[in-house]
């Protein structure tokens, strides 16, 4: 479809161009059912706190929209490649010129672990202060 000058284009991978400059993982809606997948097994805790060394950044498009958020390909890729896709051409070349980019939507597995282990955490801590204010009362 073209919306503007704009293209953009689905397929079986679920990527999506849109622009000159932006490419969007669109996986959210591919092949979710557990009949499609094999090998499935739980992320491990130490892979799910890599993404807490991602650094989360501001910053202004060279040429396009400003006071953005999000992280630096480059950075993410040393500590989740999987993450980033590589880019092709020459920076310059806008036509034949793609840059690195991040698959955001894959990034969610790895904070829903997170947020799993830190509510873990939290309702250990919470049962260790009643336990300590049991045992105090209780003197």
């Amino acid at each position: 479809a073209v919306i503007g000058e704009n293209t953009v284009v689905g397929g079986p991978e679920g990527v999506a161009t849109v622009g000159p400059d932006v490419v969007v993982g669109a996986n959210a809606k591919i092949g979710p059912n557990a009949m499609v997948k094999e090998n499935v097994k739980d992320m491990s805790k130490e892979e799910a706190e890599r993404i807490l060394k991602l650094n989360p950044v501001s910053f202004d498009y060279i040429e396009g929209d400003k006071d953005c958020r999000g992280f630096i390909a480059e950075e993410v890729e040393k500590e989740l490649p999987n993450l980033v896709a590589e880019g092709y051409g020459k920076k310059g070349d806008k036509f034949h010129y793609r840059p690195k980019s991040l698959d955001y939507v894959s990034m969610i597995p790895y904070m829903v672990k997170v947020l799993q282990m830190q509510e873990d955490r939290i309702a250990k801590l919470e049962n260790e202060i009643a336990s300590l204010k049991n045992n105090k009362e209780g003197k």
